[in-house]
């Protein structure tokens, strides 16, 4: 568990490279991963931390992470991370038609539905 000042500290305007030096610790990286305020930059090298399903998971579910950091994660070895990218509030058309022919039914079924709500979205405003 992190302490309160650095768990402050990541959620704060502390400089980034202060918040790369501890980043080698696991919990430190996913609460990077997560923060809104994360460089871009930082997010694409988090999306790719092969020792962390969970730091993977968190940069999916960022609102922040650039549509090329998901483009990496669409292939995650890791399931759940998939689900996150379909389950997003905002996903690019592209991804989710990559998601569309996951091996994983769940995710396929998120994204069915989700195009299907999107469809019946637009027949509305039509």
């Amino acid at each position: 568990m992190l302490s309160r000042e650095l768990t402050e500290a990541i959620a704060s305007a502390t400089p980034i490279a202060i918040l790369r030096a501890l980043g080698a610790d696991y919990e430190v990286r996913a609460q990077l991963a997560g923060n809104p305020s994360t460089p871009e930059h930082d997010l694409r090298l988090l999306a790719g931390d092969m020792t962390s399903r969970d730091v993977r998971r968190a940069v999916a579910a960022n609102p922040s992470t650039p549509a090329e950091a998901l483009r990496r994660l669409v292939s995650d070895p890791d399931s759940n991370v998939r689900y996150v990218i379909a389950r997003r509030r905002v996903v690019p058309a592209d991804i989710l038609r990559l998601l569309a022919t996951d091996t994983d039914a769940a995710i396929r079924r998120t994204v069915t539905r989700r195009m299907a709500r999107s469809g019946a979205a637009h027949a509305k405003k039509e």
